[in-house]
């Protein structure tokens, strides 16, 4: 797959997961838990796989890199600085 197509996946896997509803139900269920690792570790591993793919554009590669980079951290400021926790 594309990088960004990866890139994507990645995202939508990491903030799927930290809903509070979901990231609550990981500390009730084995089996959630189980499921949140090995989606989120997929998704990663699909991500740099794709960015180190040499078909693939070194531009295309920094500026999805980029955009992770900044999507994580706004989740994590989001997290952080909430008023209440999440």
């Amino acid at each position: 797959p594309s990088a960004i197509l990866a890139g994507i996946a990645f995202a939508l896997a990491l903030w799927f997961w930290h809903t509070p509803a979901l990231y609550a139900a990981t500390f009730r269920s084995d089996a959630v838990y189980w499921a949140m690792h090995l989606s989120l570790f997929g998704t990663a591993l699909l991500f740099w796989c794709s960015l180190t793919d040499q078909r693939a554009g070194r531009l295309t590669g920094l500026v999805v890199g980029i955009g992770t980079s900044m999507q994580m951290g706004f989740l994590g400021a989001i997290l952080t600085f909430a008023s209440h926790p999440i």
